[in-house]
C-alpha cells in the first residue's frame, strides 16, 4: 500500500511540471499581422455564415485571399496559429485587439443606420 501511495505522489509530482515553452516557428507570423490576419477571417466567416453574398465577390474571397492578401503561404498560418494557440498569453493579446476593432466596426456601422434613417 505504501509502495502505490508513493509511486502515485512521484507520478503526479512529474506530472504536473511545468513543461518547456514552445519555440516559434522560424516563419513565424507576427503578432500585429496575425491579428490582421484572423479579423479578416472572422469578418468574411460571419458574411458566409450570415447568407450575405456579393455577386461574383464569393469564388474570389475564398480562403487563398488571405494568403495573397498578407503575402503568407498555408503552412506558415498554421504553424503561426498552432504556435499562437500554444501560448495563450499571446492568443490572447492578439484576440483583445481583435474585439477591440470589432466593436469599433460594430459602432460605425450602428452610426451608419442611424443616419440613413
Amino acid at each position: 500500500m505504501k509502495n502505490t501511495l508513493f509511486f502515485a505522489i512521484i507520478f503526479l509530482f512529474f506530472s504536473c511540471t511545468q513543461q518547456d515553452k514552445v519555440k516559434p516557428p522560424e516563419d513565424l507570423i507576427p503578432p500585429d499581422l496575425m491579428e490582421e490576419v484572423l479579423l479578416d477571417m472572422h469578418l468574411l466567416k460571419s458574411m458566409r455564415s450570415s447568407g450575405y453574398t456579393l455577386k461574383g465577390y464569393n469564388s474570389m474571397l475564398g480562403d487563398g485571399y488571405f494568403l495573397e492578401k498578407y503575402c503568407i503561404d498555408s503552412m506558415q498560418l498554421v504553424n503561426s496559429k498552432n504556435y499562437y494557440a500554444q501560448s495563450p498569453k499571446e492568443y490572447l493579446l492578439i484576440y483583445k485587439q481583435i474585439e477591440k476593432r470589432l466593436l469599433a466596426l460594430k459602432d460605425s456601422v450602428a452610426e451608419l443606420d442611424i443616419i440613413a434613417k
